[in-house]
């Protein structure tokens, strides 16, 4: 039924980062995005570890609350990106009003 013989092209993966950093650079409000979802990944990641370092169930808590916050930050990020994209024929007006979905 399923097959995990097939091996996954790597090739193809750092041209598609590289591209999609060029487009978050390229605007000011994912720009501003992508920095704050880097800076709330940090303190979640040293909350997280030092809440189960010390065993303390506050910090490991608000560090998942962190987590989800990031989460969201990733959704507006990628509504950011999917602003700028073209008009297709099903989406004739482009998808310039996925910008409802952003978090700013």
């Amino acid at each position: 039924m399923y097959t995990f013989d097939k091996k996954v092209d790597t090739s193809k993966i750092v041209p598609f980062i590289k591209s999609t950093l060029k487009q978050i650079m390229a605007s000011t409000d994912s720009r501003q995005i992508f920095y704050f979802l880097i800076i709330n990944l940090f303190f979640c990641g040293v909350e997280l570890t030092y809440g189960i370092w010390t065993n303390s169930l506050g910090l490991i808590s608000d560090g998942f609350h962190m987590l989800f916050d990031c989460a969201a930050l990733l959704v507006g990020l990628l509504a950011a990106l999917m602003q700028k994209w073209p008009k297709t024929r099903v989406y004739s007006y482009g998808f310039a009003r996925v910008d409802m979905c952003r978090v700013t």
